[in-house]
């Protein structure tokens, strides 16, 4: 599926998963006065600054269940989509998958966005990949 960011305009040619396929096709079998997917713009023609309140109506709302879903799962951070962001940016490198990878997954220009995004790895974390320098 090819996308384009709304925030920065890049190009990514996502590859859509069996589970995300079935969301996508629930959310297209339902009858919509508009061409989007997701039912956050619900109708054509709304102006860019309508657009800009109604995806912060959507987002606001989206957060305040992420909080309601780390309540219930015990998380004591605030949960948001900027934290998913984050978690998946972090989670990605402590996978190993290198940043000029995740930068271009996450829509940075620029590999510095990326590594602000990053959790610094722990003490432990580190002196083990300094053992395995040291044992070559």
């Amino acid at each position: 599926m090819d996308y384009t960011r709304s925030k920065t305009k890049g190009k990514f040619n996502l590859e859509i998963i069996d589970s995300a396929q079935k969301i996508l096709d629930y959310y297209r079998e339902q009858k919509r006065p508009t061409k989007y997917v997701f039912p956050i713009l619900l109708q054509e023609n709304l102006t860019p600054v309508q657009m800009y309140y109604r995806k912060q109506k959507v987002l606001k709302s989206y957060n305040l269940r992420l909080k309601e879903i780390g309540k219930l799962a015990g998380v004591e951070a605030k949960l948001t989509t900027y934290v998913a962001r984050h978690s998946f940016a972090t989670i990605l490198k402590l996978s190993g998958t290198p940043i000029e990878k995740i930068s271009e997954m996450m829509g940075h220009a620029d590999v510095r966005i990326t590594m602000s995004y990053l959790k610094e790895f722990s003490n432990e974390d580190l002196d083990s990949e300094n053992r395995k320098f040291l044992t070559l």
